[in-house]
């Protein structure tokens, strides 16, 4: 099992950008950059966040995909996941996305996850391609997320899943998760997708 914490240490922010103001597709939100020290590595994340972070924030803890959110392919739904995110941020005028650089293939890197996808082609599902290859189905960790959290005094959130990992990793470090939601893609074609992550996951 991979831990759900840094076990060496605390995560500690090593360093962090300053804001600057992005505009997209969904409106105005300020945008960091942080490094975050745990276990004898230091990762990237890419912090997005409204003007108002008052009360319960609503929080979205994104895993990097270039497959999907740059490339667009249709083995997930996380370019939309994203999307969603962010449109709900703008409609409720609050929100954090935090985006770890490091967790593309939940943590098997690209390499690892175009190795995973090959032998899914041939036949395998996620879990037995990831075992076949030597690799866990899921290394991530998000309490550097919590640190991340805590910088920008966010204490209360509505977190944007319900994946039981990302719960318990903030939790831990005594963020408050007030409430889940769930975003889940109504595609059809995903449907097959959705049911391995409830099989795997428990989502």
């Amino acid at each position: 099992m991979i831990p759900l914490v840094c076990e060496g240490s605390e995560p500690v922010i090593v360093r962090k950008s300053r804001e600057v103001v992005v505009q997209n597709d969904f409106g105005s939100f300020h945008l960091s950059s942080y490094q975050v020290f745990c276990d004898d590595r230091t990762e990237l994340h890419g912090v997005l966040r409204t003007s108002s972070l008052e009360g319960t924030v609503p929080v979205r803890l994104n895993s990097a995909c270039f497959t999907s959110e740059v490339l667009r392919d249709k083995r997930c739904d996380c370019a939309w996941q994203i999307s969603e995110a962010l449109q709900k941020f703008s409609r409720w005028q609050k929100g954090v996305l935090i985006y770890h650089f490091a967790h593309e293939g939940r943590g098997l890197g690209l390499m690892g996850k175009i190795a995973c996808y090959q032998l899914m082609d041939q036949g395998h599902n996620a879990e037995d391609a990831a075992a076949t290859l030597g690799l866990p189905i899921d290394s991530r960790r998000f309490d550097s997320s919590a640190v991340i959290l805590a910088d920008l005094r966010v204490k209360r959130v509505k977190l944007l899943t319900e994946n039981p990992r990302k719960i318990a990793a903030l939790s831990a470090a005594g963020i408050e998760v007030a409430e889940t939601e769930q975003l889940t893609n109504p595609d059809p074609d995903l449907a097959g997708y959705y049911e391995e992550k409830r099989r795997l996951f428990g989502l």
